[in-house]
């Protein structure tokens, strides 16, 4: 038995909060230790709990690229479409932080697609790393979807459709 086992089975609140709102779920995500995610859903962990920006464990997860935290989560019930910080849901933090695979995972299991089909998750953040400033510039300038294609080469052109 882990160190989690012990303090859950000792009593430990899995709910519980930091100062910024963050459950012990959340934190285990967005590290992408999944093997934690499981225990704390069944000592009764909110699996959509929201800290203060509103990030739930799955986008934190999400935000991250962990693709294995993510579909445990969505398993256990997390909502897939359920929105976080900057009124992002999950497909658009996987979308925007150029984590392909994971975008697949959640189309698989019924993320919302529409969201990413007006793109406007991407007037709020910077330009990818693997896009230039000028170009980012230029596309924000026409804010059609087409416009963002060289700074978004792996998002697939039917998503858009």
């Amino acid at each position: 038995m882990g160190l989690l086992g012990v303090l859950l089975r000792a009593g430990a609140d899995p709910g519980a909060q930091d100062d910024k709102g963050a459950t012990a779920l959340l934190l285990t995500s967005v590290q992408g230790t999944h093997a934690a995610i499981t225990p704390l859903i069944d000592a009764k962990a909110a699996v959509d709990a929201q800290d203060q920006a509103n990030d739930t464990a799955l986008t934190a997860a999400c935000s991250e690229g962990h693709r294995l935290a993510a579909e445990q989560l969505i398993a256990c019930g997390a909502s897939v479409n359920k929105r976080g910080a900057h009124n992002r849901t999950p497909l658009m933090i996987a979308i925007q932080d150029n984590y392909m695979h994971l975008a697949d995972t959640l189309m698989k299991l019924n993320a919302n697609v529409d969201d990413v089909r007006t793109w406007p998750f991407l007037f709020i953040t910077q330009p990818p790393p693997h896009c230039g400033p000028s170009l980012y510039r230029s596309a924000t300038k026409t804010a059609t979807p087409a416009s963002f294609w060289p700074c978004y080469p792996t998002v697939r052109k039917e998503w858009l459709s």
